[in-house]
């Protein structure tokens, strides 16, 4: 079942029993995901506001790292099996919540997604036009259970001048990066 065959079902109100699968490039197997408790379609909500976390005064008077929003909520990238550079891509992120306690997503923050492809010495390269950043559409449902998974449809475009054979999408949140962030490869189509 594809990325889209899922948000096709999930937008007309069914649910898949089986979610699609994301190459895993470290193992060369399919990545199997149980049926997640929900779906959430996409938004291309901006309005987001960025979390500003206290900064606690470090041993040396200066500020220490901030703290992350959600320190246990995990994140996974379910991707097409490919990609063609100039179109526009959905695809799926799913959150869970690994806490012992629900977590509150509100107020709902922004997130970033970039498609990176591959460069020289087979590092991810940022490309033009790759990156953007929207509003996570949490408002109907914020709350995440200890060990609930959520879905959100996600929707990007991949940039024209990405080459290569490969591309590297990378997912996380505004405010809470680079603690929290999804990495996923997929194949790039030129036809």
């Amino acid at each position: 079942m594809t990325v889209l065959t899922a948000l096709a079902l999930s937008a007309c109100g069914a649910s898949p029993s089986t979610a699609p699968g994301a190459e895993d490039r470290s193992t060369g197997s399919a990545a199997a995901e149980s049926a997640p408790d929900s779906d959430v379609a996409w938004d291309d909500r901006v309005d987001f506001e960025p979390w500003q976390a206290p900064l606690p005064p470090g041993e040396d008077g200066w500020p220490a790292e901030p703290p992350s929003r959600w320190p246990e909520v995990r994140a996974r990238l379910l991707l097409p099996p490919s990609v063609t550079p100039g179109e526009t891509v959905d695809y799926v992120v799913v959150l869970r919540n690994d806490s012992d306690g629900r977590i509150d997503l509100r107020p709902c923050g922004g997130y970033q997604q970039e498609v990176m492809g591959l460069g020289p010495g087979l590092a991810a390269e940022t490309v033009d036009g790759g990156t953007s950043a929207f509003r996570l559409s949490c408002d109907a449902d914020p709350i995440l259970m200890p060990g609930e998974s959520r879905r959100y449809a996600m929707r990007v475009a991949v940039p024209p001048m990405l080459t290569g054979d490969e591309a590297l999408f990378s997912w996380g949140f505004v405010d809470n990066m680079p603690d929290l962030e999804a990495q996923a490869w997929t194949r790039v189509s030129t036809s």
